[in-house]
């Protein structure tokens, strides 16, 4: 028998040789999975630092996996000066900010969120959550585990506020509640309100205050109220689109005269999840890639080491040169099964496959949502999102043209309710209005045909 330990937990389970790295971890009850070689966990195994994919890694020996360590390394200083913190829980990765009290950011870190272990999207949680009402109380106990140890090993000692921001399931397992009712019609949450509390009530291990922001709807959260907030879009004289290019796709139309949101069900390709080689955009991920017309390829990856993985602004990049070389044709056809990136990192065609399907959910869903209410033209149109550092040019292959990515948009929109602007959080949730296009008879339509590039 062979003997696997998964830290950081120590949970060790003993397996027969040749098991696979997906069944020893759901031995020893750390994934959710249908085995259907998706790559989604491909971020989630690292031995003797390098990531292995579950479904197709055979233990042969007696092994050490660590779980969730494909964290950035700490970037700032003077962390003795940390007064407010704001956190943004995604479905893939957890974001921290520390500010110190003039509102200045002292540094920041990004970790995985370790409830990819069941499951890549909001969906599969929830209905993991309906099959065992047990995994409730595993999933939060996991999340505020990473939480505690991101404020833990900082040795805080002055912070007096920490602030949240979340979509809705993320939101809802953080305190606690049963998300199921996002997961059906009328996908009502159990609450919206903006929430303040006091941290250990949350489960956070700080003797200060927790302002959770407030949800528009039970599928656009705490997190789009924040980037809302950040890029200024409900103060604007003129009509702005806001697009998240996250799990859940949210889009955000609107100005000074009202807010019209939605969300289409994007995937989390864009966050480098079921891509073959794909991660986060942390350090060691290959964020910007370009191709010469000889075929050469350049990259630039985050934090200047060795390359681990592609993130999402990278898979972009790449997608947006192969289409200009010639690799890949509109269709999303490439020439060969897979093209080399650096140093042993491949796009393959089924990574193609998943990035269209989800570039032709948010296409789709601007498409409609642009057309249904008769909004007219967009004068600007801002793209945030937890996955690297995106062009222009490569945000026009996906069909949103002349876009400003704007970069950590939601923890600034946190900061800003942090240090004084809760109450507008709070107006911009309850003023904005939130329309369900992914059911209507037409997306699917639109879907197929917005499918190339």
């Amino acid at each position: 028998m062979i003997r696997v330990t998964f830290l950081p937990d120590g949970e060790r389970v003993r397996v027969e040789e040749g098991t696979t790295l997906r069944e020893a971890a759901i031995k020893a009850g750390f994934l959710n999975c249908k085995g259907d070689n998706c790559n989604s966990c491909w971020s989630l195994f690292e031995i003797g630092g390098e990531y292995k994919p579950g479904c197709t890694f055979e233990l042969r020996e007696d092994v050490i996996v660590n779980l969730n360590s494909r964290g950035e390394n700490w970037k700032g200083e003077n962390i003795s000066e940390v007064t407010k913190i704001a956190l943004d829980i995604g479905t893939t990765t957890i974001t921290a900010a520390f500010f110190d009290e003039s509102g200045e950011k002292i540094g920041s870190e990004v970790v995985i969120n370790p409830q990819i272990a069941y499951g890549s999207d909001v969906v599969s949680r929830i209905e993991a959550i309906n099959r065992d009402a047990n995994l409730l109380a595993k999933m939060r106990s996991k999340l505020l585990k990473e939480v505690n140890q991101l404020i833990e090993k900082r040795h805080l000692e002055k912070v007096e506020e920490i602030g949240i921001a979340g979509n809705p399931c993320m939101e809802h397992i953080l305190l606690g509640v049963s998300p199921s009712g996002i997961g059906g019609y009328p996908y009502e949450p159990e609450f919206k309100n903006a929430a303040q509390m006091n941290a250990r009530e949350v489960g956070i291990d700080a003797g200060c205050e927790v302002f959770i922001l407030p949800l528009i709807s039970g599928w656009v959260g705490g997190d789009t109220v924040a980037m809302i907030l950040s890029t200024g879009i409900h103060r604007s004289e003129e009509k702005v689109m806001g697009i998240d290019l996250g799990t859940n796709g949210e889009i955000v139309f609107g100005s000074k005269d009202g807010i019209i949101t939605t969300s289409t069900a994007a995937g989390p390709a864009f966050e480098g999840v079921g891509i073959t080689y794909g991660m986060p955009a942390t350090d060691g991920a290959i964020e910007n890639v370009r191709i010469n017309e000889k075929g050469e390829v350049r990259v630039k990856i985050k934090g200047g080491k060795k390359a681990k993985g592609i993130c999402g602004s990278g898979i972009l990049d790449s997608i947006a040169e192969m289409l200009k070389r010639e690799i890949m044709d509109t269709s999303g056809r490439m020439k060969w099964r897979a093209f080399h990136i650096h140093d042993g990192i491949y796009i393959t065609q089924k990574d193609v496959r998943k990035v269209q399907l989800a570039k032709s959910a948010i296409s789709t869903g601007v498409e409609m949502l642009k057309r249904e209410l008769d909004l007219g033209a967009v004068k600007r149109t801002i793209v945030t999102g937890s996955f690297g550092n995106a062009s222009a040019e490569s945000l026009s292959v996906i069909g949103i043209s002349g876009a400003l990515f704007k970069k950590d948009a939601v923890i600034e929109g946190i900061k800003r309710a942090l240090f004084g602007e809760k109450r507008e959080a709070e107006r911009i949730a309850r003023e904005s209005r939130w329309i369900n296009l992914a059911s209507h008879p037409s997306f699917s339509d639109g879907f197929m045909k917005n499918l190339g590039f």
